[in-house]
């Protein structure tokens, strides 16, 4: 056992030490960890085995049944870790509303995936019956946007649901589906309506393969969710062209460079006037999601901001 003396000299122990542990025990598994921490696997380990001989503790075991679980010392540590990191974060916010009383202010990300036009419509919303909130809004992409979230750099972040990790938790928008976008006056839209199909219908996976087609960039979300649904279609259309982002894949559709997949919320809560299709058998739809920290102290705006969000999807999105 690590006796009172054995803790008092321990010095090189820091906050991000604190949340790695927490986050091994709320995935069960460094690999996952690791994943939602944003560093590599071999450093979480060297970490561990670090602050182990720090305190003189074991804190985590592994077995072929069980996977990674914390020793009975192990279980005290991660308690108090997660009491010191939500105390850190209590003090940041209660400094932060301290130096300005009068004001309240919320943090929000979104990622870029994120309709504006919803963004606009959600917030617009809120601020009629919150106008002494401060509000910062910041666009991020889909990696940057988790940390900021783990970091305790946002209060809350809207994006979608795969990009959701497992520190956070989340409460629903509306569920999104990717719909087939042909390239203006291409080889695929031309042969829509030789078939005799109107904008708004529901066509079969086949019509993937027509033409040059547009994906995002492999480093991008976007990329993965587009790669999954071809797979799952077990479709393979000519990718020649790509985009960073959704408005990069709207625009090369609409220029006649190449057909693209995108989301059909892009076009329901906004001014753009372009053809879109159904594929039939569609594999997945993607959830709009609000997130926030779940190991993190939540401010009252913050809870309001959640309540706030819960009645708009009532009054919006269900029926």
């Amino acid at each position: 056992m690590t006796t009172s003396a054995q803790v008092s000299e321990v010095m090189n122990v820091n906050l991000d030490d604190f949340r790695y542990v927490v986050s091994i025990a709320d995935n069960q598994s460094f690999t996952k960890a690791a994943e939602a921490l944003f560093i590599s696997q071999s450093s979480l380990s060297h970490r561990i085995k670090a602050i182990e001989k720090e305190f003189g503790i074991r804190i985590f075991s592994r077995s072929t049944t069980r996977g990674v679980y914390p020793t009975e010392e192990g279980k005290f540590f991660i308690s108090c870790a997660r009491e010191i990191l939500a105390a850190e974060h209590k003090l940041t916010v209660g400094l932060e509303d301290m130096r300005d009383p009068d004001t309240k202010s919320l943090r929000i990300g979104t990622a870029r995936l994120i309709s504006p036009e919803f963004m606009e419509a959600f917030l617009n919303d809120f601020y009629v019956d919150h106008k002494d909130v401060r509000i910062s809004l910041q666009e991020f992409r889909g990696i940057d946007l988790n940390k900021m979230l783990v970091s305790n750099q946002l209060d809350v972040a809207i994006t979608y649901d795969f990009m959701i990790t497992s520190t956070m938790k989340h409460t629903s928008f509306f569920k999104d589906m990717f719909v087939l976008v042909p390239a203006k006056g291409g080889e695929l839209e031309k042969k829509l309506r030789e078939d005799g199909f109107i904008p708004g219908d529901v066509i079969g996976k086949q019509y993937l393969n027509i033409g040059p087609f547009a994906m995002a960039e492999k480093e991008m979300y976007l990329y993965k969710a587009m790669d999954y649904i071809l797979g799952e279609l077990d479709v393979h259309p000519y990718v020649n062209n790509y985009g960073r982002h959704m408005s990069d894949l709207y625009v090369l559709a609409k220029a006649g460079v190449a057909s693209t997949l995108l989301y059909e919320r892009l076009f329901n809560l906004g001014d753009r006037n372009y053809p879109y299709y159904y594929i039939e058998d569609m594999p997945v739809t993607m959830g709009v999601e609000l997130v926030w920290n779940k190991n993190a102290y939540i401010k009252e705006i913050t809870r309001e901001f959640v309540r706030y969000a819960r009645k708009f999807v009532k009054k919006n999105y269900q029926q």
